[in-house]
């Protein structure tokens, strides 16, 4: 049975390490981020451009995931393998759904601006 003294540690744990792993990931991510998008610059299709940051988003979130799984040690005794991709692979969709989302806001700004030019000619 767990006291309470542990399970406030182990909420301590938690949140510093997710604090942590977010100023990490951010400090870290965001050179790449930069040279991806440097990289796909020129890149026109809206396809190409939600499925690199859905690879992203996964690989990202699949190399968190297993280095929290392995310091809190969830992944010893069970094979997490098929939890953590499942999981990498929905963060990737969600960070695919907001680079997407981004689009079409661009797409609805932008006919709202040459809606606004006609009318005002």
């Amino acid at each position: 049975m767990q006291t309470d003294e542990s399970v406030k540690g182990l909420l301590v744990f938690v949140v510093l390490g997710a604090a942590a792993l977010s100023f990490a990931l951010v400090w870290l991510g965001a050179p790449i981020a930069w040279l991806v998008a440097r990289w796909m610059r020129n890149v026109r299709g809206v396809v190409a451009h939600v499925m690199v940051f859905w690879l992203l988003g996964a690989v990202t979130s699949g190399i968190v995931l297993l280095l929290l799984s392995s310091v809190t040690g969830a992944a010893q005794g069970s094979d997490q393998a098929g939890a953590v991709l499942a999981a990498a692979a929905v963060c990737g969709v969600c960070t695919a759904a907001g680079r997407s989302s981004v689009f079409v806001s661009e797409w609805r700004h932008a006919r709202r601006r040459r809606e606004l030019q006609t009318s005002s000619s």
